[in-house]
């Protein structure tokens, strides 16, 4: 037989299903040179397994040797090998040589051939523990000995030696005793010294980085618990209402006071800075994280109020438009009686901002004194009707009027409203109105009607308008006490407009609504007037709309 083969051992995972496991393809000469060990994947724990029957023994079926072939494992029943583990086979023959050769006497070659094989396996099962072993690299020329010396004790390590000339086996440097206290240090700063050769517990101190510290209480300086040995904790409640500008505290701390009452940290440049640079006046709750840069030199790294931000880390004029939420157009912004920001409604086109007294915010109003305001003109083209409408922001309104009728023979006049325009009141003849006139001859005339369910601006139908160009109508219409409800409405008019057949007639009158049978609407104001023609469109014109206040 010859040995071609240099595979020392085999491995395998295990599947779950697998029972038979290869060792091809290295030969051995009888079971018994086979070594069987599983190991836990994930631990390295190595388990030997013995040749026999049952679940936690191998078997080989092998009865002809020299020979290669598998291994059932377990050998019957049990729990398969699962894939968390392997198995190595690896051969290992008996470190011994039994083939005697007497002197002249005669033996196959078989037998001499069958030395030469297990000497060779033996090489190789050798060569596979010197494959695991610790070795120089090829190239290393120093003069450290490659001896392992005899272990001591458990736990010890091994090490070259301060020569470099050996290896020596040295004490772990990180015993209990040693490199740290069963209770841990507060924070690094000077740990007690360990002996010669192993580290400090200076170098293993464990910082207490959630430790709720002794309450400290406050003081000018404000001094810190433990400051020359570490501080007993990171988060501290500072009691009392004594202010401070400075802290006693030793360098490289970070650590949270929340503050139980009302105090003053003062600024200082270069003691203890403060956020935005700013005086704080701390609350019961408000909390602060803090940074010793130095011995007794402390950074307010970031400073949480209960109350909300502090007016006092605003500085002047530093808020802008775009930072104001936004609001509702035309409103402005104003202080109620509590001290709170209010917004003062949207008021009416020509209102004037009216202030209210103390305790009331103030409201757009119509201006007082009896100014008169312009609030809108109209351009008719071609309409059936002019409504002017939304009048509600003055007591007294004024309509300049110049208008041209597109028929010949017809009579400007005006219905009032109660409904902003949605209906003109013109049942039950609710209008009563006199005029006295004029011709350019001289000729007066007269015009009174009461119970009319409209009034007539231009008088009585004697004297219409004309639809010719210069044949217009210009009227001031005055709607008086509009909202006045105790009494009547009333309007007065006076004007000048051109007769069909040319004449010039000039007016002026006055009248009232409500007054059919003497009694007055006390509910209800005018809010809308309609002026049209007693037949045809309105051609052209303008009508200009004031509003004025009785004070």
């Amino acid at each position: 037989m010859t040995v071609t083969s240099q595979t020392k051992k085999v491995t395998a995972t295990g599947n779950s299903s697998a029972r038979a496991f290869s060792f091809s393809p290295f030969v051995i000469f009888a079971t018994s040179e086979l070594s069987v060990v599983t190991t836990v994947i994930a631990t390295g724990v190595e388990t030997v397994i013995s040749e026999g029957t049952g679940a936690s023994a191998w078997s080989c079926g092998i009865t002809t040797f020299p020979a290669t072939g598998s291994i059932n494992y377990p050998d019957s029943g049990g729990t398969l090998l699962a894939s968390t583990h392997t198995i190595t086979i690896k051969r290992v023959l008996t470190l011994e040589q039994q083939t005697d050769l007497n002197n002249q006497g005669g033996y196959f070659p078989d037998v001499q051939e069958t030395q030469f094989d297990k000497l060779l396996m033996i090489d190789l099962q050798q060569q596979e523990q010197i494959d695991r072993s610790l070795v120089f690299p090829v190239s290393y020329t120093g003069g450290v000995a490659a001896e392992i010396p005899s272990p001591l004790t458990a736990g010890y390590f091994l090490r070259i030696n301060a020569a470099g000339t050996a290896l020596e086996w040295t004490a772990n440097s990180t015993t209990a005793a040693s490199a740290s206290d069963t209770t841990p240090l507060a924070d690094a700063i000077t740990g007690a010294a360990g002996t010669a050769g192993v580290f400090a517990r200076g170098d293993h101190v464990h910082p207490q980085t959630h430790i709720v510290g002794t309450a400290i209480a406050s003081a000018s300086p404000l001094v810190l618990t433990g400051a020359t040995a570490g501080l007993d904790g990171r988060y501290f409640h500072v009691t009392g209402t004594t202010g401070f500008s400075a802290m006693t505290v030793a360098a490289n701390r970070m650590f949270v006071l929340e503050f139980d009452g009302a105090l003053t940290m003062t600024h200082g440049s270069g003691t203890l800075d403060l956020p935005w640079g700013a005086n704080i006046t701390t609350a019961a709750g408000d909390v602060g994280l803090f940074q010793s840069t130095a011995a007794n030199v402390v950074t307010c790294i970031g400073f949480f109020p209960q109350a909300g931000f502090p007016t006092a880390a605003l500085a002047d004029d530093a808020i802008t438009l775009a930072k104001l939420a936004a609001g509702t157009d035309g409103e402005l912004i104003t202080w109620d009686a509590s001290g709170d920001p209010a917004a003062v409604a949207v008021g009416t086109a020509t209102h004037v901002l009216t202030s209210n007294g103390a305790g009331a915010a103030p409201t757009f109003q119509a201006a007082s004194g009896g100014g008169t305001a312009f609030i809108s003109k109209s351009s008719p083209s071609g309409a059936s009707a002019v409504d002017i409408t939304g009048l509600t922001g003055y007591d007294n309104y004024t309509f300049l009027i110049e208008i041209t009728p597109a028929n010949d023979n017809v009579a400007l006049q005006m219905y009032m409203s109660i409904d902003n325009g949605s209906t003109f009141i013109t049942a039950s003849t609710p209008y009563a109105f006199a005029m006295d006139g004029l011709l350019d001859s001289g000729t007066a005339f007269t015009d009174v009607s009461t119970g009319q369910a409209e009034i007539a601006l231009c008088g009585n139908a004697t004297y219409d308008n004309g639809s010719d160009t210069s044949e217009g109508c210009v009227m001031v219409v005055e709607l008086l006490g509009r909202n006045n409800v105790t009494n009547n409405q009333r309007f007065t008019c006076r004007g000048q407009w051109e007769t069909p057949a040319g004449a010039r007639a000039s007016g002026w009158g006055a009248g009232c609504w409500k007054r059919q049978a003497g009694t007055p609407d006390t509910t209800n104001d005018v809010d809308a007037i309609r002026f049209n023609f007693t037949g045809g469109n309105v051609e052209d014109g303008e009508i200009w709309t004031f509003g004025w206040n009785n004070a």
